[in-house]
């Protein structure tokens, strides 16, 4: 491994402690992990259609047999997937708006901190979490989906109160929140690790770029 693949490995590792919402949990055990792994990797790269899985069973060096111990088919091991991944964002979320406190300029940091993180953090799981909705099986695409209008009431809460505070003069405050959601989660698209601007200059710069949108004062 060169120095710098090294060095973009451990920046990402330091970014993944940090924004820990990743799809695996201290609770699963060594082949759920694999399993999970493996198909996270298989997804992201072939899309659910492409991936069957034998595809993910190779990846993770383990029979089908063993996957179907853990998993009734991939469409549970896809709900898996997502269904983890926007329960951490929205955990996370609500966390943060704890820690700042009753200001609406500091939530709506707090907000844009966590989602550019996490989506940041986590690439692969954010590109599955936005192209797989429509495979989901119909009561885990309902469940995805409230976790996410749950999301977006946390910023359109914080945007609201920034208006009865007088510090956002925003007039379309759910427009706003969801064109700030999508800013964030774009993140994945082309944010990488060790190569060129660092994560929390881009956290800045989002947060200036969302207190914009909702014009502060």
């Amino acid at each position: 491994m060169t120095e710098a693949v090294f060095g973009a490995a451990h920046d990402s590792d330091d970014l993944r402690r940090r924004f820990s919402g990743g799809v695996l949990r201290g609770e699963d055990d060594a082949m759920m992990q694999r399993i999970l792994s493996a198909a996270v990797e298989a997804f992201a790269e072939k899309g659910f259609n492409g991936t069957n899985i034998r595809d993910i069973g190779a990846r993770g060096r383990m029979s089908s047999g063993s996957l179907y111990n853990h998993f009734d088919s991939k469409a549970d091991i896809l709900a898996t997937i997502m269904l983890r991944g926007i329960t951490n964002l929205v955990s996370l979320s609500e966390h943060a708006l704890t820690r700042a406190g009753d200001d609406a300029r500091a939530q709506l940091d707090a907000l844009v901190e966590v989602h550019v993180g996490l989506h940041a953090a986590y690439p692969r799981e954010s590109a599955i979490g936005n192209a797989e909705l429509r495979s989901l099986h119909p009561d885990a695409r309902s469940a995805v989906v409230d976790y996410r209008d749950r999301q977006e009431r946390l910023f359109l809460a914080a945007i609201l109160a920034g208006v009865d505070q007088q510090v956002f003069t925003t007039d379309e405050p759910r427009e706003a929140a969801r064109f700030v959601i999508v800013a964030c989660t774009g993140i994945a698209r082309w944010f990488r690790t060790g190569h060129g601007t660092s994560v929390d200059t881009i956290i800045t710069t989002y947060q200036k770029l969302a207190r914009s949108t909702v014009g502060e004062r």
